[in-house]
């Protein structure tokens, strides 16, 4: 989601990389818990996209979809543009309708560049080109970072009471979680704010919840952040993965066996293990993409999985295994190796996962209730299938890809971006009369 990831460079998914190139800043940090729409009449306070489809902006913008139901994406002229569910004022436009089609946020942003956008379950976290962080919407475990726990339906600045200014400075990337959010600073040092019940803010503290970014301690210089829901994780200059916060189904890759009655967690930064749980840490790590309650890692083109595997989002097949504590390759019987491989690309959602081939075809895995694997059904499976155009042939072309509840976008080559899975709330941004799309559709930008 954010931009294009080079050999041995660390960091996201280009999903979550990709933001001002493809920089597709497809965010996904994805997203999640199926919140009901709530439609209420207000005024318009936001600019109508002045185009119908995004190839008429060729690579202009840089689409971040992260959350359940809204979608936010970012334009190379450092504007921000919404659409889906604003049922907690998560579009920013100092309302709660809903937006079936890409709408500008303006208000008390209106003049400020910005160069990456994120959304979190109900709430959207921005960086502004100088370092400063902005965000609005949900803000019940001050997620919003300004000091309270008032929701806000338009943009508000994120405070800092440490720094001269009172505000967050200097910082370089943001990610939005369920209830919390994640700065990376250009010294390397992480902050965090919000929910804290799992330990997600990394702190070492078992305080419920901070309504201000606190500096996490013991950390590396750290060159890449994630949040998900309830647990973060980082790479460090070294390409090792660390990971914080909740660890119900395992997610934290530490080796441990969780318990479905007990809630597991860690409240301060720890060393994933190396697959097949080998050794206590794990080194030169590409990216990392992170689902509700499971998470992939790209290493030298090859994909592995770890946490939740319910519904299949591991990609091991007809295994009974339930979950994993530790990263594990995820199969692909078409492969000689018989890993998933050849990979440049990859996210994970509610419980589905997908991965971009270095040829630009797509597979999936996981759930696919909604057609949110893209082949044309309704069928889930637990080991990867190819993304399909309606006619049957391969999807192709795709340079990134992010994935939110149910539902997966697509960013190719030509600068087209395509959406598939469940569309209740609008979020696959076709303006369609359809509940859920099990091919990829055009998004209406």
């Amino acid at each position: 989601m954010e931009f294009q990831v080079q050999p041995k460079q660390r960091g996201l998914s280009p999903a979550r990389l990709m933001k001002g190139v493809c920089a597709l800043s497809l965010t996904l940090s994805l997203l999640w818990s199926g919140f009901g729409e709530r439609n209420y009449a207000a005024a318009e306070t936001g600019t109508e996209a002045p185009i119908s489809s995004i190839s008429e902006l060729g690579s202009e913008y840089a689409p971040t979809v992260q959350s359940a139901k809204h979608n936010v994406a970012l334009k190379k002229d450092g504007t921000i543009w919404v659409w889906g569910s604003n049922g907690s004022g998560e579009l920013g436009l100092g309302d709660t309708k809903v937006r079936k089609v890409p709408v500008q946020v303006t208000g008390p942003i209106q003049d400020i560049p910005f160069k990456q956008v994120d959304a979190g379950i109900q709430f959207t976290v921005a960086l502004a080109a100088d370092g400063t962080v902005w965000a609005w919407g949900q803000n019940s475990s001050g997620e919003l970072g300004d000091g309270t726990t008032t929701r806000r339906l338009e943009p508000v600045q994120v405070r800092d009471p440490s720094d001269p200014s009172g505000y967050l400075t200097g910082v370089k990337q943001i990610q939005g979680g369920s209830s919390q959010s994640v700065a990376l600073k250009e010294d390397g040092s992480v902050y965090t704010w919000g929910n804290n019940q799992s330990g997600q803010l990394g702190v070492d503290r078992k305080i419920p919840l901070s309504l201000v970014p606190l500096k996490v301690p013991n950390l590396p210089p750290i060159v890449n952040i994630v949040v998900s829901n309830g647990y973060t994780m980082a790479i460090d200059e070294a390409g090792v993965l660390w990971a914080w916060g909740e660890e119900s189904y395992g997610q934290l890759g530490i080796g441990t066996i969780p318990s479905s009655t007990v809630l597991e967690a860690s409240f301060k930064p720890i060393k994933v293990h190396a697959p097949d749980n080998s050794a206590p840490e794990w080194a030169d790590v590409d990216q990392i993409a992170a689902g509700v309650t499971h998470v992939l890692a790209l290493k030298d083109g090859k994909v592995y999985a770890w946490g939740n595997n319910l519904q299949g989002a591991l990609g091991i097949g007809n295994s009974t295994r339930n979950f994993s504590g530790y990263p594990i390759p995820v199969q692909d019987p078409g492969d000689p190796s018989g890993q998933l491989s050849d990979v440049k690309a990859i996210a994970a959602g509610w419980d589905q996962s997908y991965a971009i081939k270095n040829d630009g075809t797509v597979v999936a895995w996981g759930v696919n209730l909604y057609g949110q694997l893209g082949n044309g059904t309704n069928q889930s499976s637990k080991l990867p299938v190819p993304v399909k155009w309606d006619n049957g042939s391969p999807f192709d072309g795709a340079v990134a890809v992010t994935a939110g509840f149910n539902f997966g976008l697509l960013l190719r080559e030509d600068g087209t971006l395509w959406a598939m899975g469940n569309n209740a709330a609008g979020q696959l941004g076709n303006d369609g009369k359809e509940n859920s799309y099990k091919y990829p559709v055009p998004v209406k930008l």
